[in-house]
């Protein structure tokens, strides 16, 4: 279990994903590349989709951690509902359009052709099915 102390607001990491009573972290492993294994990997027990969708973007931009992000939204584009695997794809294809990392818009796009994702951009924002 992870413990934290926080001197700011909102401090706290919510995790819709379910329970992931087995998980352990490897030895020295960052808290950031946790929070982005637990909130991104879907756990045991009752898991509402539509939570689980809006709380992946919460995760997104931890510092240093965007290739480890864009490796865990291609495995949920893959394999996850239609509600996550949706929102996967659209942060993937903000990835393959973020002009800072060639490497890692690559990585995006290949993990959107790998899942199948169509996404388009609208007046609403980017939609992917």
């Amino acid at each position: 279990m992870y413990r934290m102390a926080c001197d700011r607001n909102n401090c706290t990491v919510w995790i819709e994903s379910g329970a992931h009573p087995g998980y352990k972290p490897a030895v020295g492993e960052p808290i950031d590349e946790a929070i982005i294994d637990l909130t991104m990997t879907r756990g045991q027990g009752p898991v509402n989709n539509h939570r689980f969708a809006e709380e992946i973007g919460y995760q997104l931009g931890r510092g240093g951690f965007d290739a480890y992000t864009v490796e865990r939204l291609g495995k949920l584009a893959l394999s996850d509902s239609s509600e996550v695997r949706s929102q996967a794809c659209r942060w993937l294809w903000m990835y393959g359009h973020d002009e800072t990392a060639a490497g890692l818009r690559e990585k995006a796009n290949n993990s959107l052709a790998l899942a199948g994702c169509k996404c388009q951009e609208g007046r609403g924002g980017v939609v992917c099915e």
